[in-house]
């Protein structure tokens, strides 16, 4: 007989389906290009397969082509080949970045890799089978058009499948959103309005709490105590979504069982049952397979369930950007502030910044509080600009550089700062020796706003940094 483990290893969801499919040679990964952000007006399709070569520009030659005038006509060039999938710089004017870093050499991408080009902010998949269908129409408030709408697509699967359900994911992925989407989609099919109970099964003090509290308790049961309907039956026709089920006690899980089998409740300490028609949502924030697992949640109810995985932020890097600025919608609405606020401060390697950083476990709550700091200190007097260029350096410290905005008018590039004050910076660059750091120093006494890393940009631009380079030689 198989272990307890064995059996819970074995368990498949449609993620490890993938795995096995690629694994034993069913199918090979078709890697992928993701357009995680570009500003907007900019771009006509969001997804691509990648297969032998691909290019990226705004010009009508590139294969991705973008209306964006800090792109090169063909800006950089990815290309596939049996063992891995390399990207170069087209000798780009303005630079190609990998994982925040310009791009100098033909390089490797690996999966999740971040590449900012211009105004756009693009996310390398090597197996992008799934995100490269268009978008579901309806994202029932779960913002991004990638794995979210993967996510969707399995939903309503599951939904249709008539099983209860078990949401695994780490805490921030957004099981709580999964499982309001599950109750909309649960009352169409029923053609009833939408209702979920939600509770946290961490708050039961004890064993008898959490049963009397779910299974509701029958009259006369126990001394000095009236009957009430627990959960369940309070959900009746509905969804019960019952989040950190892993802290239930595991007798309390197996009572569970019996109703998930049969869905025949029997209040505590009564001697009749009745039918109860629902949906049962649990979730867990601990890996279903792991002992952890094993020892915490009952085996037999994990194995009437129907689990779906709804992965972290770090594997959702794509859809990051929008979630964001779904969640900035909100909180603007919220603090009565125009809507496109920070429409002209947050650009693409503010974008980049929070893509890059979810590789550091960031999650969902993350991006909120990032953006309610954001929110805070324009409504506490701050200008939207430094707002951004503030928060940045705080959250993304060593990561991240205000980058210099260029604002779009009627189609074109408005010059930036930098290039507004191109004779004074180049001057002084040459009264400085060179010296990049006085430099700084000196146009700032001048009024002057920039920093050393667009200082070398713009610099590399105008041919100044390679010119004085070849008088030395």
């Amino acid at each position: 007989m198989a272990s307890k483990s064995t059996m819970r290893t074995a368990r498949t969801t449609p993620d490890t389906e993938t795995a096995k499919e690629i694994w034993s040679g069913i199918r090979k990964p078709v890697p992928g290009l993701l357009l995680a952000w570009a500003h907007p007006g900019t771009a006509t399709i969001d997804r691509c397969q990648i297969s032998g070569t691909l290019s990226v520009g705004r010009g009508k030659e590139a294969d991705v082509r973008l209306r964006d005038e800090r792109l090169s006509r063909v800006h950089f060039i990815v290309t596939q080949n049996e063992k891995e999938t390399n990207i170069r710089d087209n000798d780009s004017t303005n630079g190609t970045f990998l994982n925040g870093s310009r791009l100098e050499s033909t390089t490797a991408l690996q999966n999740g890799s971040v590449i900012r080009a211009g105004r756009a902010v693009f996310v390398y998949m090597e197996d992008a089978v799934h995100f490269l269908e268009p978008p579901p129409a309806e994202r029932f408030d779960m913002a991004g058009s990638f794995h979210t709408g993967h996510i969707i697509r399995r939903l309503n699967e599951t939904v249709a499948s008539e099983r209860h359900i078990m949401l695994a994911g780490p805490t921030g992925s957004g099981k709580e959103l999964a499982a309001k989407a599950v109750s909309e989609m649960y009352a169409r099919k029923h053609s009833r309005k939408s209702a979920i109970i939600t509770h946290n099964a961490a708050r039961y003090s004890s064993e008898e709490e959490a049963a009397s509290s779910i299974f509701g308790i029958q009259s006369k049961s126990f001394s000095g105590v009236a009957a009430r309907p627990g959960l369940i039956e309070q959900a009746e026709g509905g969804v019960l979504f019952l989040d950190e089920i892993h802290n239930l006690p595991l007798r309390v899980q197996r009572t569970l069982l019996r109703f998930v089998e049969d869905g025949v409740l029997t209040r505590i300490g009564a001697t009749s049952s009745r039918k109860i028609e629902l949906l049962l949502v649990l979730a867990t924030n601990i890996d279903i397979n792991s002992e952890q697992a094993h020892q915490m949640i009952a085996n037999d109810l994990l194995g009437r369930l129907r689990i779906e995985n709804i992965p972290s932020i770090d594997e959702r890097i794509a859809d990051v950007p929008a979630i964001f600025n779904h969640i900035i919608e909100q909180r603007t609405q919220s603090a009565g502030l125009a809507p496109d606020i920070f429409k002209d401060t947050l650009s693409s390697d503010c974008y980049e910044a929070m893509c890059l950083n979810s590789h550091n476990g960031y999650g969902i709550r993350d991006l909120v509080d990032l953006a309610d700091r954001l929110i805070t200190k324009v409504v506490t007097g701050t200008d939207p600009a430094s707002a951004v260029s503030e928060t940045f350096s705080e959250r993304f410290s060593g990561r991240w550089t205000k980058e210099p905005l260029e604002q779009i008018k009627n189609g074109t590039g408005e010059p930036s700062s930098y290039e507004e004050n191109r004779h004074t910076i180049i001057a002084l660059y040459r009264e400085c020796g060179g010296n990049l750091s006085e430099l700084e120093k000196q146009l700032k006494s001048q009024g002057i706003s920039c920093s050393r890393r667009w200082l070398a940009e713009y610099l590399d631009k105008w041919g100044e940094r390679k010119a004085r380079r070849s008088k030395k030689d």
